[in-house]
């Protein structure tokens, strides 16, 4: 009997523990002024125990994986928000991460980001990985638009003091 309860649970647990991929965005950065165009760097990494394979099923750009960024005053995705580029992944030579990997993207859009409080970043947005979790799939980061001022502070000299 025990055997058999053994047996029973091996086989639960192991199909509890799915075997996919999962793709998080771990950081982004906002790098450069907002008012001139939107530029922005993210770490993606699979934490899953499959490779996430960017490709989809083809080697069409249409089933390759997409980063889709919108620009918004609240931390949804709704029609009020304003779409920019999608960042196509599964372009060679970045066919593949592989559990446990980072990859870092640098993505620049002549859009600008005035008036807007934040930047959301959604990974594989129509689920063409299958992944484990969807729910670890979008980052938001609020937006600075602080103006870069210079000052020095004033220095006042007597003549004939050192």
């Amino acid at each position: 009997m025990k055997v058999l309860f053994t047996l029973i649970m091996s086989l639960t647990l192991g199909a509890a523990i799915a075997q996919c991929p999962d793709l998080k965005i771990t950081n982004a950065s906002i790098l450069s002024d907002i008012s001139k165009g939107i530029r922005y760097a993210i770490n993606i990494s699979n934490i899953g125990n499959q490779d996430a394979n960017l490709q989809g099923a083809t080697a069409s750009e249409e089933d390759n994986v997409t980063i889709q960024s919108y620009l918004s005053n609240d931390q949804v995705i709704d029609a009020q928000d304003k779409r920019i580029q999608d960042v196509l992944l599964g372009v060679s030579p970045l066919t593949v991460i592989k559990p446990g990997e980072v990859f870092s993207i640098v993505n620049k859009d002549s859009v600008v980001a005035t008036g807007y409080r934040f930047l959301i970043i959604k990974i594989d947005p129509l689920n063409k990985l299958n992944e484990c979790a969807e729910l670890n799939n979008v980052f938001v980061l609020e937006l600075y638009n602080n103006q870069l001022t210079l000052e020095t502070t004033m220095i006042e000299g007597f003549k004939g003091q050192s």
